[in-house]
Order: C-alpha cells, then sequence, then structure tokens
C-alpha cells in the first residue's frame, strides 16, 4: 500500500521526489515558447531561395503592393515600345526623266518609307542609288566621282537630284510664285491656303514660322486683314481656320446685304407703278377744277 504525503510525515520516512516525471512550470507569457521559424535569421542560401520563387516575409497585403507594382512597371515598360506598323512598300526606280512632279513623288514615297523603318541619313542614300536606273544610275555614279570620299547626308541627295532632273527655271519660277502669292478673285480661301502650303513645302520653307504666317494673313483680301488684327496669329493652320469663318461671314452678310437691296428696289418699283396707276385720275381731277373755275 502507498502511503500519501502526510502519512510519510507522520511515520517519519523520508519522501523521495523523481525529478524526472515532474511536468515544466507553466508560465504566463506563451508566446515566447512558441517556436516561430520567422525570427531565425536567413541564411544566404534561404535568401537565395526567396529571391528566385518571389517570397517575402511581408504579409499578403505587401505582397499585394509588390505585384501591383510590378505590374505598373511591366505596363509602364511596354508604353515605352513604338508602335510598329508592318506593310509592304514598292518603292518604284527612277531612270531620270525631266519632270518635276514625277521625281517629287518619288522622293516622297522614299521618305514615307525611311520613316516606316527607321532608316539613317546615310542609309537613306544607299537605298535611294539602288533604285536609280538609266540616264541617273550614270548621273549619279559621275557625281560620286567628282566628289570623292565626301560623305553625303540625304538633304544634300535631295538638292543635286532636284539640281540636275527639275526643268530648267522651275524653281525660280516657284520662288516668284510664292512672293507673288495672293488670293486670287473667285478663290476661296481653302484654295489660296492649299496652294500657299504646297509651294511651302516644294520651296523647303518652315510652316510654322511668325514671317511666313504674316505673309499668309498678307495675301489675303484686305476686309479679312482687318478683322485678323484683334485676334493673336501664330501659326498658318489658326490664320486659315480664322479666314475662312471670315469669309463665310462676309458671304452671308453680303448675301443678305444684297437680298437688302433687292427688297428696296422692289419696293421702290412697286411704289411707282402704283403711282402711275394713280396718276391720270389726279390729272382729271385738275382738269375738273381747272373748268369749273
Amino acid at each position: 500500500m502507498v502511503q500519501t504525503k502526510s502519512g510519510y510525515k507522520a511515520s517519519g520516512e523520508p519522501v523521495t521526489t523523481l525529478q524526472q516525471h515532474r511536468r515544466p512550470p507553466q508560465t504566463k507569457d506563451t508566446a515566447s515558447t512558441m517556436t516561430n521559424t520567422d525570427d531565425k535569421p536567413f541564411s544566404q542560401d534561404d535568401l537565395a531561395t526567396k529571391e528566385t520563387y518571389g517570397f517575402s516575409g511581408f504579409d499578403d497585403e505587401d505582397e499585394d503592393n509588390e505585384n501591383e507594382e510590378d505590374i505598373n512597371k511591366t505596363m509602364k515598360h511596354d508604353s515605352h515600345h513604338p508602335f510598329k506598323v508592318e506593310d509592304k512598300i514598292d518603292i518604284p526606280t527612277y531612270n531620270g526623266t525631266i519632270d518635276a512632279e514625277k521625281l517629287d513623288s518619288w522622293l516622297d514615297q522614299l521618305e514615307t518609307y525611311f520613316t516606316l523603318y527607321g532608316f539613317h541619313s546615310s542609309e537613306k542614300v544607299v537605298f535611294a542609288r539602288l533604285k536609280l536606273t538609266s540616264h541617273a544610275f550614270g548621273w549619279w555614279n559621275s557625281q560620286l566621282k567628282i566628289m570623292g570620299n565626301e560623305e553625303i547626308s540625304w538633304k544634300k541627295f535631295t538638292q543635286l537630284l532636284r539640281q540636275e532632273f527639275y526643268p530648267m527655271g522651275y524653281v525660280q519660277d516657284r520662288w516668284t510664285r510664292w512672293h507673288n502669292l495672293r488670293l486670287q478673285r473667285g478663290q476661296s480661301v481653302q484654295e489660296y491656303t492649299t496652294e500657299f502650303r504646297r509651294l511651302a513645302v516644294t520651296l523647303g520653307i518652315p510652316i510654322d514660322n511668325v514671317d511666313v504666317c504674316t505673309k499668309y494673313v498678307a495675301g489675303l483680301p484686305p476686309q479679312i486683314q482687318t478683322e485678323m488684327r484683334l485676334p493673336v496669329i501664330t501659326n498658318i493652320s489658326n490664320a486659315s481656320s480664322i479666314a475662312m469663318a471670315i469669309e463665310q461671314k462676309n458671304k452671308i452678310g453680303g448675301r443678305k446685304f444684297v437680298e437688302g437691296l433687292n427688297s428696296e428696289a422692289s419696293n421702290s418699283n412697286h411704289h411707282k407703278e402704283e403711282f402711275k396707276k394713280k396718276e391720270p385720275h389726279t390729272q382729271m381731277k385738275i382738269n375738273i377744277v381747272a373748268i369749273a373755275g
């Protein structure tokens, strides 16, 4: 029979305490006894693994923020990529025909092609040379021998082409037309603007220039110029829009003025007709009065 602790005390026998069977004392702070893997320092392998697989020690909210930032960065990066248009343009050859419009059209097609595929100045010259045939090809080879190792820009190349294959006096004629350009009788502002722009582009004159804009306004009729002095004119587009609006307003006003004149003339003629109808009766009354007297 196993005695209780009080029985051992009454009999005087010693009490033996088995330490290995005692439970460890409970502490109030249970958080310190819990094992938390996040409190352990990271090793280099752990950091490498986290970087590789995208793990982090942040909570879910921070992780969502990181993901959103990554998406925004990706979208921002993609927005810098240029918009590419894939299209096949067949550039015709040029044989050196003396025709200004044909040469300008050929050069315009080349410019479109170069813009689409991002050619540099030197590459433009090389590509255009491949499209020269017949007289134009022979002429360019002779120019290369004359210029030697001189580097030729695209601008220089087009200038030499125009000097050689434009009709005699063609450039001088266009400069003369440019200096004398005015809105002609019977010509609309839209037609004048189109001709103005075409000549400016042909002669290499920048459109968005204060002096060019002043020249454009100077070629308009005086009544339109007077009304255009009030707003600030800074470019051809602005000037042409205002000029066309004034032209339209004047047309409507002129039509009303003419209609008013016609109406006044019609009323005047009507009164004259009425007076003629009454004139015999008036004359008869005068004669009767004279006889009676």
